[in-house]
């Protein structure tokens, strides 16, 4: 009975920890992809938590995704209401001494 709970304990250690989580969930990372799609002209809103991360093919990349939300009008369907799509957003992360680049996945 108390190994599922120290299990438990030892995979929530590094939260309860203080450390860091994903860099690709990082504020300052998610700010920079809600600015990169408005210079698209896309509106949108990231899911809060829907943030993947997986190493990149080289040290120092990071490849990410996350969820996005999108408005569009279908006033055929729906008249004035707003309809939502939900779609993934990939991007890589170039992690280097002097800051951190996005490069969003073609």
């Amino acid at each position: 009975m108390t190994r599922p709970m120290i299990a438990l304990l030892l995979s929530a250690a590094p939260a309860l920890a203080g450390e860091p989580g994903p860099v690709c969930g990082q504020k300052p990372v998610l700010r920079l992809v809600a600015e990169t799609l408005q210079r698209a002209g896309q509106p949108a809103w990231i899911e809060p938590g829907s943030v993947g991360e997986a190493p990149g093919p080289r040290p120092g990349l990071v490849n990410c995704a996350v969820r996005v939300h999108r408005p569009f009008h279908d006033t055929n369907a729906r008249g004035r209401l707003p309809l939502e799509t939900v779609s993934v957003y990939q991007y890589t992360l170039e992690l280097r001494r002097n800051g951190v680049f996005l490069q969003p996945a073609l």
